[in-house]
């Protein structure tokens, strides 16, 4: 994903401890429905290397678009030329049923190609998630008036990829860190994971 200075070398997969399902029959029409298991675990995986503080708080929760012309809802040739804008978009993030305070579309910097984008949808939840004993329910909703939802596409035609996959990171970018004792100051740490399809 584009996240600017926190670039394809920390974004790793193996860097992130938690899992997402998105399980097919569970699908329904104007909503995208996965399932965020923590295993009560920290979000740093150990192969990462030793960071302090170890339990800091993840700020915001990011979703690739796959199909970015068709679901930005300000996309136009001139944004792919921007290099950092977010804008207003036509979905929304629910995380056990509440929605979140923030949603927004992201253009970031970085190209794109056909296993990468440099537009996601971001939702900022301020430590909502967190290690926990149980799945939380994650869903990406139309965000519209009942008149208009017919015009935006349906979630899946954007979020998954041609191959199935939906990919997904949960990270902080202002969160300074300590890794094997070099301060960070921000983008420390963003690992970007795909989410297990089951049907």
């Amino acid at each position: 994903m584009g996240f600017g200075k926190c670039g394809p070398r920390l974004q790793r997969q193996q860097y992130g401890n938690w899992q997402m399902t998105y399980n097919i029959s569970e699908q329904r029409p104007g909503k995208m429905v996965m399932w965020l298991d923590t295993q009560n675990r920290t979000a740093v995986a150990s192969c990462f290397g030793q960071i302090e503080p170890q339990d800091f708080p993840l700020t915001a929760i990011y979703f690739a678009y796959f199909n970015y012309t068709e679901g930005v809802a300000a996309w136009s040739p001139a944004l792919d030329l921007t290099p950092y804008r977010e804008t207003s978009t036509a979905y929304w993030i629910k995380i056990n049923g509440k929605s979140l305070f923030t949603v927004r579309d992201l253009k970031d910097f970085g190209t794109n190609t056909a296993t990468s984008s440099t537009y996601s949808l971001k939702g900022t939840h301020n430590g909502l998630i967190k290690p926990s004993p149980d799945k939380y329910k994650i869903e990406i909703v139309k965000y519209c008036d009942n008149s208009d939802c017919s015009r935006i596409p349906e979630p899946s035609s954007v979020f998954v990829s041609p191959q199935g996959h939906v990919v997904f990171s949960v990270w902080s970018v202002g969160q300074s860190l300590r890794v094997n004792g070099v301060l960070a100051l921000n983008h420390a740490w963003c690992p970007v994971r795909s989410a297990a399809t089951v049907q």
